[in-house]
C-alpha cells in the first residue's frame, strides 16, 4: 500500500506529540494523517493508544477495532487491546486495566518479574499476563505449566499464536522436535494466524528444514 509522504510525516508528528504529553495535538495529526491514508492503519493504531492514555476507553476501542477492520490479521497489539477493551466494558477487568497493563514494556526487568506474578495472581482469566510468566519460568516444564493456563484462558488470536509459538519453542528445548514442529505447521497453515506469528512459525520451519 502506498502512504503519502505528508501522511507519513503527519503520523511521525502525531507519535512525537503524544510522546511529550500532547495527547490534544498528538489526535489532531494523526486524524488528519488517517485522513490522507484511510486505508493505513499506523495513524489510528497510534491514535487508539493516545485515547487510552486520555483514559477515554471508548473512543480507544473503537479505533483499535477499525485498525483491526483494516488489518484484520493483527497489528501489533491491536487483538490484545480489543480482548482487553471488551473485557473492560463487560467488567470481567476493571476500568483502566488495559492502560496499566500496556505500561509493562516500559518497566525495568526486575519491575516485570513483581508485577507480572501478581497480576496472574489476580486476573487468572487474562491470558497475555501468562505469557509473560511464561517467559519469567526457571524451567521449560513451568513454562509449559504456565502455557498451558494461558492457552486455556480464551487468549485473543495473537497472544494464542505466541503461546502455541513459545510451547513449540520449549518442547524444542526438551527434543520433543516432532511435537513442536507440528505446532509450529499448523500455525503456519492456519488461516486464522495472525501475520507476525504466520512470519516468526515460517521463520522457524525454514531453520528447521536447513
Amino acid at each position: 500500500m502506498a502512504v503519502p509522504d505528508a501522511a507519513k510525516s503527519l503520523h511521525d508528528k502525531g507519535r512525537e506529540a503524544g510522546s511529550r504529553g500532547n495527547y490534544a495535538e498528538a489526535l489532531t495529526l494523526l486524524t488528519k494523517a488517517a485522513e490522507l491514508a484511510p486505508d493505513w492503519p499506523y495513524p489510528i493504531y497510534d491514535r487508539a493508544f493516545t485515547h487510552l492514555q486520555m483514559k477515554n476507553s471508548e473512543a480507544a476501542l473503537a479505533d483499535y477495532r477499525r485498525t483491526l477492520e483494516l488489518s484484520p490479521r493483527g497489528f501489533f497489539t491491536a487483538h490484545v487491546a480489543v480482548d482487553a477493551l471488551q473485557r473492560e466494558q463487560r467488567r470481567e477487568l476493571p476500568p483502566g486495566f488495559y492502560l496499566a497493563y500496556s505500561m509493562l514494556e516500559f518497566m525495568s526487568d526486575a519491575q516485570r518479574r513483581q508485577v507480572i506474578p501478581q497480576l496472574v495472581e489476580k486476573f487468572p482469566r487474562f491470558a497475555p499476563a501468562w505469557l509473560e510468566f511464561a517467559k519469567l519460568a526457571e524451567t521449560p516444564q513451568e513454562r509449559l505449566t504456565r502455557i498451558e493456563a494461558g492457552l486455556g484462558a480464551q487468549p485473543d488470536a495473537d497472544t494464542r499464536g505466541m503461546l502455541k509459538l513459545t510451547q513449540a519453542l520449549t518442547l524444542t528445548q526438551l527434543g520433543q522436535n516432532a511435537a513442536a514442529e507440528s505446532i509450529i505447521k499448523d500455525l503456519a497453515d492456519d488461516p486464522a494466524t495472525t501475520i507476525a506469528v504466520e512470519a516468526w512459525a515460517r521463520s522457524l520451519l525454514a531453520k528447521k528444514r536447513q
